[in-house]
């Protein structure tokens, strides 16, 4: 099948990052567009609380479908997966539940044998016996076992040869309590897990290893993370930048042959480029929607400045459930065999399906890596007829938002931005379109980086 537009963009852009970072980005990679950006104090204050922003942004569900774009819907990964767990049970499989029956009703028998050969060795027991020895629960069989860890030692325990019949009646029995036992256990054990999960999911804080965000408040762990002077130099350097350049040309009434990175793409919309212009005295805006009747080709440069690498992984539960709380064991469970008729953890009821939550373009995705950068700056040089009302219209206007389809938006609801630069020369006229620096000093805990984009993982 032919790659879409976006998968070539995504491809690109991916490429251009490998190349100035010195290291291959993982396949998975979809551009972001998220104007919230991306809270990179991933510590703050003088206590080092973790950044409840920074791990906001990192546990969302993200909406990739498949045509590597992604978008950070504000929903929480950790909250959905606390959900998923609250609709998960332990389910036996038919042939096993018939194993465990067959299990039971051969431990029942030989509890009886059990009983009858060390009467038959020993006496009857009576019931004065049984609460001389203080079995419980206060049954012949388990006096028979309290005995026998009483009078004979070792583990197998040794018995004389003058009871070899009970010795082999007695290995018997416990070899089906085991079996039993070992049955109800992964039964247990997985239930004790994912109840944990979900406790720790819920309820955050310091004795189920969650991450301080505050004097009074917790969030479910995240780790990986660089430190936070790693970030702020790779930020500021402007060796890591990056310029993605994009041309549009008009073809036709209604289409613009695109162009990116020297890679012939598929024809766009017109539409598809959009610029709001913002006057200066008034805050008035308005579109530029004239821009093709008086130009006819636009080239934009799109620069990164400070490309930034950020991983992020939600925290395993440990070993004895005290810890932690995601589980990537517990999710391949849930989304192979729910549904099916085996053994483990299963989705219950209809709140979720597994088809609709887990694989490659499903509901339950995350990004496992963050690409960001500073604000980039964006210069478009216009070709065309139209220069004296193109200046007109950029000289004009203070702040400006630009749009091109799903490959880039700035300006809009995060950082705002600003026409910093107008230039004519001949038939033509070039913009520089820029972030505003804020008005006031932004705490550590509030400053955003530009989201580029990320490697997607679907759990499953």
């Amino acid at each position: 099948m032919p790659e879409s537009n976006n998968q070539k963009i995504a491809k690109a852009i991916r490429s251009q990052i490998s190349t100035v970072l010195g290291a291959e980005i993982a396949p998975g990679f979809v551009v972001v567009r998220d104007p919230a950006g991306f809270a990179y104090s991933i510590q703050y204050g003088a206590s080092a609380f973790w950044n409840p922003n920074t791990l906001a942004s990192v546990d969302q569900l993200c909406k990739c479908p498949g045509d590597s774009t992604g978008q950070l819907t504000g929903a929480s990964f950790s909250g959905t997966f606390a959900d998923i767990l609250t609709s998960t049970d332990y389910v036996t499989s038919t042939a096993d539940k018939a194993a465990e029956e067959q299990r039971v009703t051969a431990f029942n028998a030989a509890s009886t044998n059990l009983v009858t050969q060390f009467e038959a060795d020993f006496g009857a027991i009576t019931s004065a016996e049984i609460q001389a020895m203080g079995s419980v629960p206060p049954t012949k069989t388990q006096y028979v076992a309290d005995y026998v860890a009483k009078h004979f030692a070792g583990s197998p325990p040794t018995f004389p040869v003058s009871m070899a019949a009970f010795s082999g009646i007695y290995a018997n029995w416990v070899s089906l309590s085991e079996e039993i036992t070992r049955a109800n256990s992964l039964r247990a054990d997985a239930l004790a897990e994912i109840k944990a999960a979900e406790a720790h999911i819920r309820q955050p804080d310091a004795q189920n290893g969650a991450l301080q965000t505050s004097t009074t408040t917790w969030a479910t762990a995240y780790e990986g993370f660089p430190d936070n002077g790693t970030i702020e130099a790779q930020l500021s350097s402007k060796s890591r930048t990056m310029t993605v350049s994009v041309v549009l040309e008009k073809v036709g009434q209604n289409n613009l042959a695109l162009t990116l990175d020297h890679q012939v793409l598929n024809a766009i919309p017109m539409s598809d480029l959009k610029i709001t212009l913002t006057q200066e005295n008034t805050g008035q805006e308005a579109r530029l929607d004239q821009l093709w009747a008086t130009a006819t080709k636009v080239e934009m440069g799109i620069e990164y400045e400070g490309l930034t690498v950020v991983d992020a992984a939600p925290r395993e539960i440990s070993a004895n459930a005290k810890l932690g709380w995601y589980s990537a064991e517990v999710v391949h469970q849930i989304a192979s065999k729910s549904g099916s008729d085996v053994t483990g953890l299963q989705l219950v009821g209809s709140t979720y399906s597994a088809a609709e939550l887990f694989g490659s373009g499903k509901r339950f995705a995350r990004i496992k890596t963050f690409v960001i950068s500073q604000d980039p700056t964006v210069t478009m040089t216009f070709h065309g007829t139209g220069q004296a009302l193109l200046m007109t219209e950029f000289s004009g206007h203070v702040g400006a938002q630009v749009e091109l389809g799903q490959i880039a938006s700035f300006g809009g609801a995060g950082t705002k931005y600003a026409v910093r630069r107008t230039d004519q020369s001949k038939d033509v006229v070039t913009v520089e379109i820029a972030p505003t620096p804020p008005a006031v000093t932004v705490p550590p805990i509030d400053r955003r980086a530009h989201i580029i984009g990320g490697v997607a993982e679907f759990p499953s």
